[in-house]
């Protein structure tokens, strides 16, 4: 009779405890999840800075980043002495610092536009397959096998053939570029989530398809989305990149690190700096890019950080 009621004592002593405990907010979780990691941090840290540089007016820079001045072209920077251009200049003379903090802007702008065009249009796409099936899945899928079967630097400059070098169709060219892998994913997703209890709980109230579609199948596919999306900016960087290098990216004055490798390209053995300094920053940039996707996958994933206090 004794041990009874002594365990009976533990049972409502841990049934005390449990409510005593503060139950930690979800945010908290995510955040502690994603903080935790010294990879997210720095792809945080690194990634903040980037956009603060593209967020610096022209005229903070230290000298106009198109300003020409043929009497110093390709002067080295502060390894030789010479701080007054601290990363040196270019084949026209102009300052390579200036032009590699205002280069980010559009470099960003550019791949930014892209990732939120190509994932609007993937995750409505691929939510509509997913969720009706049948003819409406096996048009979507063979747009998407259609569209991933092409090279996407080909398929890049067909489109550009087409459209012209602008700003606009640059964004629309790697939108294009990047719809299909973001449809495939969440296509992906919501067939396994269809037949959910939660789902068909909804559908029995119900429920309109829109609402199932944002309200309950949305938000739990959105850690993957978000994962994706983030992987997509740094691929998207350097496919603008590679079509700048081409001289296919926006037209001059308009700066961006791809472009900048794309002048620097014919006088890497002798002012390695004006291809070097461009291709550190879009390498630091997609390196951050990947280490913050990874810390937002896990952080919106319950099953890794359930549990955690």
């Amino acid at each position: 009779m004794a041990s009874s009621t002594h365990a009976s004592s533990l049972i409502n002593s841990d049934a005390d405890q449990r409510q005593a405990a503060p139950e930690i907010p979800l945010w908290q979780r995510r955040w502690r999840s994603f903080w935790g990691s010294y990879s997210s941090r720095i792809g945080l840290i690194v990634t903040a800075i980037i956009f603060l540089m593209a967020l610096v007016p022209t005229s903070w820079l230290p000298y106009n980043p198109t300003e020409v001045n043929l009497a110093i072209a390709n002067q080295p920077g502060a390894w030789a002495g010479e701080w007054s251009h601290p990363l040196g200049t270019d084949f026209l003379g102009r300052d390579m610092l200036s032009r590699t903090i205002h280069g980010a802007r559009l470099t960003l702008i550019i791949s930014g536009s892209a990732v939120v065009l190509a994932t609007v249009v993937g995750v409505l796409l691929g939510m509509v397959a997913g969720f009706y099936g049948h003819w409406v899945d096996e048009f979507i899928s063979w747009l998407i096998d259609i569209q991933l079967a092409f090279p996407v630097i080909v398929l890049a400059l067909a489109i550009i053939a087409i459209l012209g070098g602008s700003l606009t169709s640059l964004i629309i060219v790697l939108a294009i570029t990047s719809w299909a892998t973001m449809a495939r994913l969440v296509r992906g997703q919501i067939l396994s989530a269809r037949n959910e209890v939660y789902v068909e709980a909804a559908e029995a109230i119900g429920a309109t398809t829109y609402s199932i579609l944002v309200k309950h199948l949305l938000p739990n596919i959105f850690s993957p989305i978000l994962a994706v999306a983030t992987f997509e900016m740094s691929r998207l960087v350097l496919t603008e990149s590679a079509l700048s290098f081409l001289g296919l990216g926006v037209a001059p004055p308009q700066v961006t690190w791809g472009g900048m490798i794309g002048d620097g390209r014919a006088y890497v053995y002798d002012a390695w700096w004006t291809a070097t300094v461009p291709g550190l920053m879009i390498a630091i940039l997609v390196i951050a890019f990947n280490f913050l996707g990874d810390g937002l996958r896990d952080a919106f994933d319950p099953n890794i950080w359930t549990g955690r206090k």
